[in-house]
């Protein structure tokens, strides 16, 4: 452990350890040179440590009133923008639970399997503006969803209404069908009947099916009418060729003209 100074005996001389930062200062050491409290291996133990100048605690609030500010209520400090970054002018910032949350490992490779927290994961990664301010603290949006009932197999978490952000009263457990049915609604009214497209012989149209029922959201919305998805894939693709599976170019986009490819069949790799 570095040096300290102006610590135990300085600082209560000039009050400094009543400073609202000092609690601030000391926990950050602590995580970062202390190996007998619980949180140090994944602060001290991952080589996260802090810049020489902020071991003076006088130094630290200092720098860190005039870079950032006091700390503001319900928030604390967080290494941003580099999570695996040290302590040091220009990787820190005030966070809220949930902002410290995103920014965690956890939070940026999506590890958790807990059906509520990926589910969160997911809305605050591709979303986070359409999301209610409430639903950003994640113990929160675990509370009003559980009100929904038990999640059953195909149902995925919806709005009710996307002029409107992802709120209480606005939300649903649907199944991919509903999520179609709701778009084509949106689309053409309540009035427009079931498209007679006959297009059930067609080869590309159990691709077309799969792909609506499984990823109604990430499909290109033209696409959910079966003839243009049809025309748009034979013009971007050609015909489908034998033992051939319909691929996403990056895995991590939409399923609209550009990103999508022939493949093997067979589950796709995950690199």
């Amino acid at each position: 452990m570095g040096k300290i100074t102006r610590l135990d005996a300085a600082d209560a001389r000039h009050g400094l350890s009543r400073h609202p930062l000092y609690r601030t200062w000391s926990a950050m050491m602590t995580r970062c040179y202390n190996p007998n409290v619980p949180g140090f291996k994944n602060w001290g133990g991952r080589d996260i440590t802090v810049c020489d100048r902020w071991h003076d605690a006088m130094l630290f609030i200092e720098d860190i009133t005039r870079l950032i500010g006091p700390r503001p209520p319900g928030k604390s400090l967080d290494r941003y923008p580099d999570n695996d970054g040290n302590y040091e002018p220009g990787n820190v910032r005030w966070a809220t639970p949930a902002e410290q949350v995103r920014n965690s490992r956890k939070y940026i490779d999506g590890t958790r399997i807990d059906l509520l927290y990926r589910t969160w994961w997911r809305l605050m990664r591709r979303c986070p503006d359409e999301v209610c301010q409430r639903w950003h603290e994640l113990p929160i949006f675990r509370e009003d969803i559980t009100l929904l009932g038990e999640r059953q197999p195909g149902q995925r978490l919806d709005r009710l209404n996307d002029a409107r952000p992802y709120e209480p009263g606005n939300v649903a457990w649907v199944t991919g069908a509903e999520q179609i049915k709701r778009a084509r609604t949106a689309r053409w009214g309540e009035s427009r009947p079931e498209p007679k497209h006959g297009m059930f012989g067609h080869p590309l149209y159990n691709t077309w099916k799969g792909l609506v029922n499984k990823h109604p959201g990430r499909v290109h919305e033209p696409w959910l009418d079966v003839r243009v998805f049809v025309k748009d894939i034979e013009a971007e693709l050609g015909p489908k060729p034998a033992g051939a599976a319909f691929r996403l170019a990056d895995p991590g986009g939409r399923y609209e003209p550009g990103n999508i490819r022939w493949g093997k069949r067979g589950r796709p790799s995950r690199r």
